[in-house]
């Protein structure tokens, strides 16, 4: 359990790539890390990297592959890093 949050921040950038078909596709990556409050039980802060590719295939079909390292998860020290894969599919209708 990570309990309360004293202070937390994150940020990223993105890149857009357009297709002859006018669909909009992009490159994405970002940082996270959130500070445990005074007297919690957490023992660090936790620190997150993401990266994802967002594929518009249709006007109504996208796939996005998705890539996490994360330090200190839910605030435990041992400089333990996990490691997160997925894929995210988007329909519209």
């Amino acid at each position: 359990r990570f309990g309360p949050v004293r202070t937390a921040y994150s940020g990223g950038i993105q890149r857009k790539f357009v297709d002859r078909d006018d669909h909009v596709s992009a490159w994405s990556i970002g940082f996270s890390q959130a500070f445990p409050a005074r007297g919690s039980e957490a023992e660090v802060s936790e620190k997150v990297v993401e990266t994802f590719y967002r594929w518009q295939i249709t006007d109504n079909l996208a796939l996005s592959p998705d890539f996490q390292l994360i330090w200190g998860a839910g605030g435990r020290s041992g400089g333990s890093l996990h490691t997160v894969y997925g894929v995210r599919l988007f329909l519209g209708y």
